[in-house]
């Protein structure tokens, strides 16, 4: 009964180490799967933060263009604004020449009529 009793205990002792030694292998799988896993999300963060940067140097020269092109635009707009004083100073000039051409129609006529008495 002894003998049977140790080997049987052998073989629960062979089944143990069996098993001890699958789950040593499961786990070794896993480690190296989760490795794999944080290499692979690493990579993908490194990537993502490449994105970022050449989004954010986009983004600045997109702001720095619109900053030249809202400079041009006030720029255009001070010179509109120019060009319409200028318009109106010289609309206000051919009034003042049409009327002083008037005036002169009207001395030139006046004179007319007294020298023709």
């Amino acid at each position: 009964e002894m003998e049977i009793l140790a080997r049987e205990s052998h073989a629960q002792q062979a089944a143990d180490l069996e098993e001890q030694r699958q789950l040593q292998l499961l786990c070794e799988q896993l480690e190296a799967s989760l490795r794999r896993q944080e290499a692979s999300h690493d990579a993908e963060r490194e990537e993502a933060a490449a994105r970022e940067a050449a989004l954010q140097v986009q983004l600045d020269d997109e702001r720095a263009e619109n900053r030249h092109l809202r400079e041009e635009l006030d720029n255009l707009q001070a010179r509109m604004s120019q060009a319409f004083v200028e318009r109106d100073l010289l609309r206000l000039q051919g009034t003042q020449l049409r009327l002083e051409l008037d005036e002169s129609r009207t001395e030139v006529t006046t004179l007319r009529h007294s020298s023709s008495r």
